[in-house]
């Protein structure tokens, strides 16, 4: 799930931690990409509006072997 971030990096591993092997992704944007999206998330709070339609497109998963 990407929750909005519009750039994904798969294959993050993380090895040896308390729960042992976690394979995972990392979700970002860049600084002016959230800034805009939390400012229109925000103009919808103070408005009284909620937001009928996803800030960013959703895309299709990515299919892993």
């Amino acid at each position: 799930m990407r929750c909005g971030y519009s750039n994904v990096e798969y294959e993050v591993n993380l090895s040896k931690g308390p729960v042992g092997d976690v394979r995972c992704g990392l979700v970002w944007m860049q600084t002016e990409e959230l800034l805009d999206d939390l400012s229109r998330f925000n103009a919808g709070i103070i408005e009284g509006q909620p937001l009928t339609q996803p800030l960013i497109p959703p895309v299709r998963p990515l299919r892993l072997a």
